[in-house]
């Protein structure tokens, strides 16, 4: 009988282990998924608004990709330069 409790025992912490550690990998791999990731492909149009404006907290600078606004920060501008021939239009 007490082998039997042995067993039992050994396999419950087998079971806890294995939960332990296949939570800790599905953690790891979640937070990789929702890491951002900078968008690699060349936008519609990059314009740098250089008008007069009394909204401090407003961007000056953004793309236009697939007919919307898309912030700068969303992209990989190294990849952007070296992929793309899109030039800034200046809006003055």
């Amino acid at each position: 009988m007490q082998l039997f409790k042995s067993n039992i025992t050994k396999s419950y912490l087998l079971i806890a282990f294995l939960i332990v550690f296949l939570s800790a990998c599905c953690a790891k791999k979640h937070t990789a998924v929702h890491k951002h990731v900078l968008l690699q492909v060349c936008p519609d149009e990059w314009i740098q608004n250089k008008m007069p404006n009394t909204d401090a907290q407003s961007a000056n600078e953004y793309f236009i990709y697939e007919g919307k606004r898309r912030e700068i920060k969303e992209f990989d501008m190294e990849w952007i330069k070296k992929n793309c021939s899109i030039k800034p239009q200046i809006v003055q």
